[in-house]
């Protein structure tokens, strides 16, 4: 690549961005990431010659980040996050512009979600709340271009408020974003789906099963709506949902009706796991031990033996299977060490058995 002309190199680095977006639209992740990478490598080339190179690096490491969070690549994502807001507060002392001020906000919205994914409660907040405070002047300024460029923001900093275990905060913000996006039902319909199931989650985290199950269901037939033959990317956000609605009926001890909802899931799941998306996998695996849970719960063991060994095993595969993933990031250890209680729970004791969600932990599970 080096071997090119000048002339060529940036051309190429906007072409490569574009493939990694239309693989990572694929599920071929890896791929997307490969791309991303290439397209990184050429805009720091430019960096040093030019502002507007600086700007689509940013970009591009953002877009990297992303891509490698979805591997689980949790450690190499805030690398490239960190490096995104550094190129963006360097742009940013020299040009006070809405455009600078905008590209930092978005880099330290991707630095939150890869802190907060990495348990970094306090840095994911007060990156967060930054990107919050600069939408909210750039929002004071001209409000039709910013308003929902703020309520993106605002999500991401109540989801960190929510991992950090602040439940009745997040709830607030949530409750705010659903009342933004509610006169938009046609063009803003995804974003009110995903706000009712991030609703459901806090409301569950409060103590309130009933109210948590009826925001599920509505976040499950907004989904529902919304999903076609060539949906793939709502297929995920819908099984995603299903998962939280099947697990808020077995808290109101309703376990015969999560069952199909579950089963619902991991089709979809199965179905999305065939092009081998580690994340789509990972996902797979929890919702397989939700499902062994519920069949527990339906006092049929046998069946529910077979889940989670599944799960196990699709977990240790991908654990062996990945290069590059953090290990605190499969807990395969984890995964085996559950097994056995399970299996010896089923021997020697009846009662509930909850799934342990520090097994795969919080982002990945649509149980938090």
């Amino acid at each position: 690549m080096h071997e090119l002309n000048d002339q060529f190199r940036l051309p190429l680095a906007h072409d490569f961005k574009i493939i990694a977006t239309k693989l990572s639209k694929m599920g071929l992740i890896d791929k997307a990431v490969e791309a991303a990478e290439e397209s990184v490598d050429i805009y720091r080339y430019w960096s040093l010659r030019g502002w507007s190179a600086s700007v689509l690096l940013s970009g591009a490491l953002n877009d990297l980040a992303k891509y490698r969070s979805l591997l689980g690549h949790r450690n190499r994502s805030l690398d490239a996050a960190k490096e995104a807001v550094a190129v963006c507060r360097s742009l940013s002392a020299k040009d006070s512009t809405a455009e600078y001020a905008k590209n930092l906000a978005y880099s330290l919205d991707s630095l939150a979600g890869c802190l907060s994914r990495l348990e970094c409660s306090k840095g994911a907040i007060d990156a967060a709340e930054e990107a919050v405070a600069i939408f909210q002047s750039l929002m004071a300024r001209n409000p039709a271009e910013y308003k929902f460029k703020l309520a993106y923001s605002l999500r991401r900093l109540a989801r960190c408020l929510c991992h950090s275990g602040r439940h009745t905060d997040a709830l607030h913000l949530f409750q705010e974003l659903k009342i933004m996006y509610q006169p938009l039902r046609s063009g803003y319909s995804p974003q009110l789906a995903l706000c009712f199931r991030d609703i459901s989650r806090c409301l569950r985290h409060l103590e309130k099963p009933k109210d948590s199950l009826e925001a599920a269901k509505q976040s499950v037939s907004r989904y529902r709506r919304l999903v076609t033959g060539e949906s793939s990317m709502f297929d995920w956000e819908l099984s995603f949902s299903l998962v939280q609605s099947a697990i808020c009926f077995s808290d109101l001890g309703h376990h015969a009706k999560a069952f199909p909802i579950l089963m619902e899931a991991v089709e979809i799941y199965r179905r999305l796991a065939d092009n081998l998306i580690t994340s789509t996998n990972i996902n797979l695996a929890v919702s397989l031990c939700h499902l062994a849970n519920c069949l527990y719960n339906l006092n049929r063991q046998d069946a529910a033996t077979v889940y989670i060994e599944e799960a196990v095993e699709l977990r240790s595969r991908l654990h062996f299977n990945s290069d590059d993933m953090d290990g605190s990031d499969l807990r395969i250890d984890g995964s085996f060490e559950y097994l056995d209680k399970f299996l010896s729970d089923l021997r020697h004791r009846e009662g509930h058995v909850a799934i342990d969600s520090e097994i795969f932990g919080d982002e990945l599970s649509p149980s938090v």
